[in-house]
């Protein structure tokens, strides 16, 4: 009877890990990128799992993309230069061939690119979705990017929610928010976070004021001690800014151009977002999804023709391996 017992139990035992294991296996969807990694951390993989795609794919936890036609448009693979062309494509790949690996997974594998294409790709990703959320006037679509990982701790989704508050503040600042959300979220911005404790309700309602206007708007409010800091940081001119500070002159410019409603006006890095918050149209950020798209495909190139190396060698070092042992 125990024998009985121990017999079922191990075979419900077996099912529970066939099912957790073989239920959500992705899709392989690119037969071009393969590398052979069965003994990675004296581990032997199964046969299956072989392509990178198997392994894991980020799509699985990744089911909140936009059901927006922007978002999920595909390039010409004539026009990218490689079948990785939409931002779908390019975030089933991270954690693989760019970006951070998911919390809890063996890195089973290095990255394929390099640390400066990595930040290279992250920055026109998070642009792009920076881009898409301004012309909404909410975040929210920054909660669809990893919230693990990223640089110097900062996550990607840290990164665009940040960003955002940049512009978002400059908005309040413009008389283009109804409510001080921007300017509450930008004082807990990593942006802020080496600047002198401030209470948000002052220095929000100073704020109100515009830039040019809010160190003036500070004064007897318990922060004099702060006025050159102030003056140095949050300039009425560009000119004015303290140089350690960079954010100063973008601030400066980005408060001009969303002011006026003028785009150009903006500094040339932050125009197509300018114009999607001004406007408040994300058609203007399919000029940034496209550049990702074909950036992104560019580097994949090359990492597709490394993985093709790679494989000759390893398959040429295979055979001699072979007829060294045939020797002995």
């Amino acid at each position: 009877m125990k024998k009985l017992a121990f017999l079922i139990l191990a075979i419900f035992i077996l099912v529970l890990i066939y099912f957790n294991f073989f239920r959500n296996k992705p899709v392989v969807s690119d037969n071009k990128i393969q590398k052979n990694i069965k003994e990675e951390l004296g581990v032997k993989l199964p046969a299956e799992s072989q392509n990178i795609y198997n392994i894991y794919s980020y799509k699985e936890s990744f089911n909140r993309y936009n059901s927006s036609d922007d978002i999920n448009t595909v390039l010409p693979e004539e026009i990218a230069g490689c079948d990785r062309n939409s931002i779908p494509k390019i975030m089933e790949d991270f954690g693989f061939i760019w970006g951070d690996n998911p919390p809890g997974y063996l890195n089973r594998r290095k990255h394929l690119f390099s640390p400066d294409e990595v930040l290279m790709i992250r920055e026109l990703l998070v642009k792009y979705y920076v881009c898409r959320a301004l012309s909404a006037k909410n975040n929210n679509s920054c909660s669809e990017l990893p919230d693990y990982g990223g640089t110097n701790g900062m996550t990607v989704a840290r990164y665009c929610r940040d960003y955002y508050s940049r512009v978002a503040f400059v908005g309040f600042m413009a008389g283009k928010e109804e409510f001080d959300i921007p300017c509450r979220d930008f004082l807990s911005s990593t942006w802020m976070k080496t600047a002198p404790e401030l209470n948000p309700d002052i220095f929000c309602a100073a704020s109100k004021n515009g830039l040019p206007d809010l160190c003036d708007s500070m004064k007897g409010k318990g922060y004099d001690h702060l006025k050159d800091l102030c003056y140095s940081h949050f300039s009425k001119k560009a000119s004015d800014c303290d140089k350690k500070w960079p954010t100063c002159p973008v601030l400066v410019k980005l408060h001009e151009g969303i002011k006026k409603s003028n785009p150009e006006l903006c500094p040339e890095d932050y125009r197509e977002i300018c114009s999607a918050y001004i406007y408040g149209k994300n058609e203007v950020c399919s000029n940034l999804k496209e550049k990702l798209i074909k950036t992104y495909c560019s580097i994949y190139s090359r990492v597709q023709k490394d993985e093709e190396e790679w494989l000759k060698k390893e398959e040429e070092n295979q055979k001699a391996k072979k007829k060294t042992i045939k020797k002995f």
